[in-house]
């Protein structure tokens, strides 16, 4: 009987074949398209809904920042279903997607740093934009997470295209550092996002914060169980 070499998720090697073979790349761009072209429509919407020119950027800067969170929710929750063995293997499209969606988030969030430089209420400088604590007029410590959350961002995503020379172990690592991202993404969203004051906006909050809690620690629980089983 041939046997059939099992694929490792968590490997150091990467994956170059995900994009060509698998319909991963095909759902992830439908979806991620979808919530970007959500976004500009967001942006578009309230910059004609009778509202001064200027204000553009500022609708811009919310609606990516809006779309951000949830590919980063999305890209969580697919991490920790992929480490917690909950698909019968290693499921090459799941792990395409989820590479994508943190591609994707980091690339609206990077829309939502810069443009934020437009913004004609705040006027930020380029230091208060990039180094933490710097803006002192708009919520710092909130405006400080999310600045600290997107330099791990960068660390994390930048992993996927270095793992093979940086090695399992580390890229675990750096892995691990995701649920930190998260949280100061969670906060900075709650605690400096105009959108938090609706309730719309809350529940959805609740839910992905809660839905991570919940799946991290299932992820840990299995990983407890697995090392007793071991021993």
């Amino acid at each position: 009987m041939r046997r059939h070499r099992p694929v490792t998720v968590f490997s150091a090697t990467p994956h170059p074949d995900v994009w060509a073979r698998y319909p991963g790349r095909v759902i992830g761009l439908g979806g991620m398209g979808l919530l970007v072209s959500a976004a500009m429509w967001l942006a578009l919407t309230w910059a004609t809904a009778g509202i001064s020119p200027d204000m553009v950027p500022w609708y811009v800067v919310r609606a990516a920042g809006l779309v951000a969170y949830v590919l980063l929710w999305i890209s969580v929750t697919l991490g920790l279903w992929i480490s917690g063995g909950w698909t019968p293997r290693a499921n090459a499209q799941l792990v395409a997607l989820h590479e994508f969606a943190s591609l994707v988030a980091l690339s609206m969030t990077f829309l939502h740093v810069i443009t934020l430089r437009a913004d004609a209420y705040l006027q930020p400088s380029w230091i208060q934009i990039w180094v933490p604590l710097a803006m002192t007029t708009y919520r710092p410590l909130a405006v400080a997470a999310g600045q600290i959350g997107f330099y791990l961002m960068v660390a994390v995503v930048l992993s996927f295209y270095v793992r093979r020379w940086i090695g399992a172990r580390v890229w675990r690592g750096l892995h691990a550092i995701t649920f930190l991202l998260y949280g100061l993404v969670l906060v900075h969203a709650v605690a400096a996002g105009t959108e938090s004051a609706t309730p719309v906006w809350q529940g959805i909050y609740l839910v992905t914060g809660g839905s991570v809690l919940v799946l991290t620690y299932l992820r840990l629980a299995i990983g407890r169980s697995g090392r007793g089983r071991t021993r």
